[in-house]
């Protein structure tokens, strides 16, 4: 319930919605509640006398107040829809904006697949819970209390059966809501589980076929299919009580009501009219009281979305911005790591995936990353790029700690080329100028010249505006890293890093873009982190790293003189012909 009720601070801005439908909804109650007692006069007096005319003249009364019900009921669910929608659509914006705020070791913990599903099926069953409450919810309870009083007006004697019936009914809704509770929560978490299965393999579909894997990843996905319909089915189960004991109340207290009504009709105290308004509200107030049941039933599945959603927004970024930040007024990108150490398991005991790392890279040169698999080169990246934080040592930028600088002026100074070339539907020109949407053409193009890119935009008969489908399914490999250089380059950043983000190249076109950044970079720091010696043999200086460690740092032929693991990656190099263009 708490849960619930932090979600609904985003009800405000549509309070006056909120209040007006509810308003809406009380005339519709009232003219129910009217309707019963003009039938029992139509009967009583109408029938009763053969006054026909006064039977026209009170059908007449019915009709409009109906009418005047129904206008009100639909413009209490316009408003309701409006304020629940509404409500819906700023929590999925304000949630997905503190997504994006989340450190990544927070969004790898919560996991992509479980946030989708945050952000689409848990705000949804809170929209819809949402506007039932506003109109079940206000409809209901003030159903009940007037149908009660009008009962007991009628007969107070009569008016007893509710004492034994709501008693019942409220018991039977408490059993139910307590149990299938938990198994919302746990659909929820299947929903999750679906989700990552088909984020995974629509993503790695090329992979899948490759692999010809493609049943083992249908069986997987049933087995995840499987498992949400089984827990489904129990809280179905559970869910398909509510109706026939509803509906067995209900009948039990028509009957118990026709018989002692009937009874006190033949005696004289209630007359047929009398009794038939009793019905009447008798079955308004039970249906009232099933309506009531059911939101609560949803409820629950909306309390258990509800705290799936405020765990998102109780998770707050392990990494945050200074309370006073430090500026760079003039970066030139002299980079410092000082005895870094880093690992990414919560247990300490667990080995470091960089250990006391020390060395500094010149601000306006080019240095190059080697290594063997698992040595540290992409852990550098994250840390410098603040993805992480350091577990112990640490990194100036300029001489100035990089924690004490916003993240977003961080990540503004240094642009990151990944491994994994991201590109987004749409244009080339819109994923060209994704980090400066404001570039002239000519300054896209110059990007794209020194990208080596610029003549498959010039091929291409709509050139800037050519289409690019989601991730850039309809380019090559190397195509793509390109035009990701090109975003990188383009707001010409004082550090610029290349993680692995040539592998792709063929060695003509690789060593093209490093002479052509080498023209360009006269202020600005390149750190390029390969696998292939091509790719950084003309760098300024080249670290050399294994296993967590660094083993050296120099230029090419000083490596090649006094490194033994550097030799040993050129020879493995020398039979691949990757060495020289």
């Amino acid at each position: 319930m708490n849960s619930f009720k932090r979600i609904l601070k985003f009800m405000r801005p549509y309070l006056p919605f909120a209040i007006l439908g509810p308003l809406l909804m009380l005339l519709e109650v009232a003219m129910d509640l009217i309707q019963p007692r003009l039938m029992e006069k139509i009967v009583d007096i109408g029938l009763a006398n053969f006054d026909y005319h006064y039977i026209l003249k009170t059908g007449l009364m019915m009709a409009a107040a109906a009418v005047v019900g129904v206008l009100g009921g639909a413009g209490c669910s316009f408003f309701s829809t409006l304020a629940g929608v509404g409500m819906g659509t700023d929590l999925r914006s304000r949630l997905y904006s503190h997504i994006q705020r989340l450190s990544t070791s927070d969004i790898d913990r919560l996991s992509t697949g479980s946030l989708v599903t945050r952000l689409t099926n848990d705000i949804i069953q809170i929209q819809e819970i949402s506007i039932m409450m506003l109109r079940i919810l206000v409809r209901a309870p003030l159903q009940i209390i007037g149908s009660l009083i009008m009962a007991i007006l009628i007969s107070p004697r009569l008016s007893l059966i509710l004492v034994l019936l709501i008693p019942l009914l409220l018991l039977s809704i408490t059993i139910i809501m307590r149990r299938s509770f938990p198994l919302f929560t746990q659909v929820q978490e299947r929903i999750d589980g679906i989700n990552t299965v088909t984020q995974e393999a629509l993503s790695g579909v090329r992979v899948i076929k490759a692999f010809a894997r493609e049943e083992f990843e249908t069986e997987r996905f049933a087995k995840a299919n499987g498992t949400l319909v089984k827990t489904m089915e129990k809280a179905a189960t559970m869910i398909a009580w509510i109706h026939p004991v509803m509906i067995l109340l209900l009948n039990g207290g028509i009957a118990l009501a026709l018989y002692f009504g009937g009874t006190l009709n033949t005696q004289g105290p209630l007359t047929t009219g009398e009794l038939m308004a009793f019905l009447n509200y008798l079955m308004q107030l039970l249906m009232s009281l099933m309506m009531v049941s059911m939101v609560l039933i949803r409820f629950s599945r909306g309390e258990a979305s509800a705290k799936r959603i405020m765990e998102v927004f109780d998770t707050h970024p392990n990494l945050r911005n200074p309370a006073e930040p430090k500026h760079l007024s003039d970066p030139q990108g002299e980079i410092l790591f000082d005895k870094v150490s880093f690992n990414y398991g919560k247990n300490e005991e667990e080995r470091d995936i960089l250990d006391s790392i020390s060395f500094t890279l010149q601000a306006g040169r080019t240095t190059g990353i080697i290594g063997t698999t698992g040595s540290g080169k992409s852990t550098l990246v994250h840390l410098l790029t603040r993805l992480y934080d350091v577990a112990s040592g640490r990194i100036l930028l300029d001489g100035v700690d990089i924690r004490e600088l916003n993240q977003e002026d961080l990540r503004t100074l240094i642009t990151v080329v990944p491994q994994q070339a991201m590109l987004f539907s749409g244009t080339i020109r819109e994923n060209i100028t994704f980090g400066k949407p404001e570039a002239t053409d000519s300054q896209i193009l110059e990007a794209a010249e020194v990208a080596q890119i610029r003549d498959f935009i010039d091929k291409n008969a709509e050139g800037l505006d050519t289409v690019l489908q989601q991730r850039g399914v309809n380019l090559s490999g190397g195509q793509k890293q390109r035009l990701c250089i090109a975003r990188a380059l383009l707001p010409s950043p004082p550090v610029l890093i290349l993680d692995d983000s040539t592998s792709a190249l063929d060695a003509k076109t690789a060593y093209r873009l490093q002479q052509a950044l080498c023209e360009k970079r006269s202020r600005m720091t390149t750190i390029i982190i390969a696998q292939r010696i091509a790719s950084i043999r003309e760098a300024d200086s080249i670290i050399v790293l294994d296993d967590g460690a660094v083993v050296d740092m120099a230029p090419h032929e000083v490596l090649l003189q006094r490194c033994g693991l550097y030799r040993d990656i050129v020879r493995s190099q020398e039979g691949e012909g990757v060495l020289h263009v």
